[in-house]
């Protein structure tokens, strides 16, 4: 199969749009408009950065209530990858949930057992996630 690339072709090129090359006008307004998007997005991220460190700034210990079910809120959300080893070492089995398929879910289960502590089963269920994350690194762990 050979495909036409002569630009001059009225059979195989649309007669408008054949030979048309972008004017140095249309290229700098189009660098113009990318160097604004690219400055949007900047700003945006410079103040999602600031609120997020506003945040981190209110972070005092003991955690209050609503920062450690914030922080186990977060964490309970993390892939199905990161849940499994977790529930394996806890002996937790994944509840099934269906709604036009069955679905494997561990959250729910992962949820009970850390509430069933409070706090402390919580903030335990938090630390085991960031370390499960971290690539469970035996090291880290060690240090403990």
């Amino acid at each position: 199969m050979s495909v036409c690339t002569d630009p001059q072709c009225e059979k195989h090129r649309d007669s408008h749009t054949a030979g048309y090359h972008v004017s140095p006008e249309e290229k700098a307004k189009r660098r113009s408009e990318r160097k604004k998007e690219r400055e949007l997005a900047e700003n945006k991220k410079i103040k999602e950065n600031e609120a997020f460190l506003s945040a981190l700034g209110k972070v005092k210990w003991p955690l209050s209530e609503a920062q450690l079910d914030f922080l186990f809120e977060a964490i309970t959300h993390f892939g199905f990858s990161y849940q499994q080893p977790i529930a394996s070492r806890h002996g937790v089995k994944a509840a099934v949930k269906t709604k036009n398929y069955k679905q494997r879910d561990l959250e729910t289960p992962l949820r009970k057992l850390a509430e069933r502590d409070g706090k402390s089963g919580k903030l335990r269920m938090v630390f085991e996630f960031a370390i499960e994350r971290a690539g469970r690194n035996v090291n880290l762990l060690k240090q403990l």
